[in-house]
């Protein structure tokens, strides 16, 4: 067996460039069936309060803002994951809790 710091112990393992892009297209697959999944069903009442909360959250950081589009696109990548780490991650709650915020946000996006 080669020695631990040997280059042919880690010819397999990915290069941290393509680690990250391989990470970032399995995070876009799962968005993608969570879209679909969501895009099947009608929401409920809780699906806009959910997003009025995210909208409320990202219009009182000034570090955050919408797209410039018309309408402006609230759910871009880094309002998404702050109102996740400073939010959602914060509530008691079971799994499908946190599953609906995610899909309240796509859906009205």
């Amino acid at each position: 067996m080669p020695p631990p710091s040997s280059p042919a112990r880690h010819a397999h393992a990915p290069a941290p460039a393509d680690l990250s892009d391989l990470l970032e297209q399995q995070r876009l697959q799962i968005l993608d069936t969570l879209v679909a999944e969501v895009q099947d069903l009608n929401p409920d009442p809780t699906y806009l309060s959910e997003f009025k909360r995210f909208k409320k959250y990202v219009d009182q950081h000034p570090s955050l803002s919408p797209t410039n589009d018309n309408p402006p696109k609230y759910n871009t990548r880094i309002n998404v994951d702050m109102y996740f780490m400073e939010v959602v991650s914060k509530r008691k709650g079971v799994k499908n809790t946190i599953n609906r915020a995610l899909w309240a946000i796509e859906w009205y996006s």
